[in-house]
């Protein structure tokens, strides 16, 4: 069983906001993997004093707050906070970051149907040991110890990877063979 970090209630979150909308878990038809391609200095992946996985997790919520979600259109859309559901910090740590009934905004079109996981990690960096591991212990609790989330191993998929549902990003970036490989089994 994997150990998990409930920090929902430390974030910054509008659960009065207009599109904060709940599903069951029985929709969720999908798991995404993410990464938030914010590098981690380096030398500091697992909790030395300039990279602490919670004062990100609030910074990036007050980012997906102020951010036009509308693509620059008008009207403006606003967030209503971090559009995860668990991240992965460098150390191997599990976050739930919202609940799971939670409808995100994180990969277009699936967002209705997908459970979103992001991973602390920038562009070409490579991810931890320590984080895999976390990634897999969490994937495999999702997909085999949770009969009310019907999503298993084959519906595991790179944010990239969704190009029918209108995702056009590098995103999980170093990630992404490993979540492949997982999905295959």
């Amino acid at each position: 069983m994997v150990e998990i970090l409930d920090i929902v209630e430390q974030l910054p979150r509008k659960p009065k906001h207009p599109f904060w909308r709940t599903r069951p878990l029985g929709s969720i038809q999908k798991i995404v993997v993410h990464y938030d391609a914010v590098k981690v200095p380096p030398g500091r992946e697992c909790g030395e004093s300039a990279y602490e996985p919670v004062s990100r997790y609030i910074e990036q919520a007050n980012y997906h707050i102020s951010k036009n979600w509308n693509e620059g259109k008008t009207p403006e859309v606003r967030g209503f906070g971090l559009m995860y559901h668990y991240r992965i910090s460098t150390d191997g740590k599990v976050w739930r970051t919202q609940p799971e009934e939670l409808v995100t905004w994180h990969a277009r079109n699936a967002n209705n149907t997908a459970l979103a996981i992001c991973c602390d990690l920038g562009p070409g960096q490579k991810p931890t040991v320590e984080q895999m591991a976390g990634l897999e212990a969490l994937l495999d609790w999702l997909c085999f110890h949770r009969p009310e989330i019907p999503s298993g191993r084959k519906d595991v998929w790179g944010h990239g990877e969704l190009h029918k549902d209108g995702n056009k990003t590098p995103c999980p970036g170093a990630l992404l063979g490993w979540v492949q490989a997982y999905r295959r089994g």
